[in-house]
């Protein structure tokens, strides 16, 4: 879906930040979306090959907003974030500002004259605005149908929309644009999978593997969830958690290559541990780490462990945890389920009749249940 919509965009300008609208709302909610460029610089800590790389990110959020937040926002009641990192284009006046694409259009078009009267020396200007640029702003905008917009029926949805919530976050997306290298093409491998992003850039054990300035734009995206949006379905402890949890496994990874069963254990604790993904955010960090498991797979390093659901290391063919390697017997565990399964009518029978013939017994001997 997200890629149906990237290949719609028709802005040549990267810096622009592409808003979302669709004609038909949900529940008497407007569906409104942002898609940002998010470009930064990246390097593999290795001195000797000096790999070094810069990379495009596609950030994608969708919201549900009612007539409310936009009452907010013209009483300035939506918090603004200025840093020099982050997202320092996401101000109060530009939060889901515009209910449809009218809206959005007719704002852009005030804008222009605004400028031209602000630069004219006389009191006239040109309040004619061509065509070739009503189509640049209508190329800074999508319109998006109702079932593109990800909205997914679950409790988390339902609860905020009975609470007449203004505002309500659907779904949140991030993955690699494009990627240009100055070094060597092995840094491809490291910069093609977001994963990659906390393992770089959140806090890691050593500082010298700690860049800020993304640590900073997931910051800045929660406080904007939070304060802006309401959103508190996750605290931020947990969502540190998850993230640095991630990016210090996928570091591992990346500098050794290899995994050890203390690797698998943390591994699979981190997938327990990540919570319901139903929840947009959640689900926003567990594709993060669905990522590193990807990866992990492709690479042949792990596999799923079709009985318990963990994962193990990968051997070819391999189904289940082994005893030997993973301490768990699962092949035995799903060996057993499957001949139960075979003979259930045929021992569900036999327990039928031992039931039967106990309480004709009891019945006979005059022994009360």
């Amino acid at each position: 879906m997200r890629k149906e919509i990237i290949n719609r965009i028709k802005c040549e300008d990267e810096s622009v930040r592409i808003e979302i609208f669709c004609n038909r709302q949900y529940k008497g909610y407007y569906v409104r979306g942002h898609i940002d460029t998010i470009q930064d610089s990246g390097s593999v800590h290795d001195p000797m090959r000096g790999l070094f790389g810069s990379i495009n990110y596609r950030f994608i959020i969708t919201v549900l907003v009612s007539g409310t937040y936009q009452e907010r926002i013209k009483r300035g009641k939506i918090r603004s974030f200025q840093r020099d990192v982050g997202f320092e284009r996401w101000n109060a006046e530009s939060m889901f500002a515009w209910k449809t694409q009218k809206e959005f259009i007719d704002e852009r078009k005030r804008w222009l004259l605004a400028i031209r009267r602000k630069r004219s020396n006389s009191r006239t200007y040109n309040r004619h605005i061509p065509e070739w640029q009503e189509e640049v702003f209508r190329n800074e905008n999508l319109v998006i149908d109702l079932d593109e917009a990800g909205i997914t029926e679950n409790s988390y949805l339902e609860e905020s929309v009975s609470a007449k919530k203004d505002i309500i976050l659907l779904d949140m997306d991030f993955f690699v644009d494009e990627i240009k290298l100055t070094n060597g093409q092995e840094m491809r491998h490291y910069l093609k999978r977001i994963y990659t992003i906390p393992a770089f850039w959140c806090p890691q054990e050593k500082e010298e593997f700690t860049l800020t300035d993304f640590y900073h734009w997931f910051d800045d995206l929660y406080e904007i969830l939070y304060f802006n949006l309401g959103y508190d379905y996750l605290a931020k402890r947990k969502y540190n958690r998850i993230l640095e949890s991630t990016g210090r496994l996928g570091h591992e990874w990346i500098e050794s290559n290899t995994i050890s069963k203390h690797y698998l254990k943390r591994l699979n604790q981190l997938k327990k541990g990540i919570g319901d993904s139903t929840y947009p955010l959640t689900n926003f960090c567990y594709k993060f780490f669905d990522d590193l498991i990807d990866d992990l797979t492709t690479q042949k390093q792990i596999v799923k462990c079709q009985n318990c659901g963990d994962f193990c290391k990968y051997y070819r063919n391999k189904k289940f945890c082994s005893l030997t390697s993973d301490g768990k017997n699962c092949g035995k565990s799903a060996s057993n389920d499957r001949d139960y399964q075979a003979h259930k009518p045929e021992r569900q029978a036999k327990a039928a009749e031992y039931q039967r013939k106990r309480r004709a017994l009891m019945k006979k001997l005059g022994v009360k249940k």
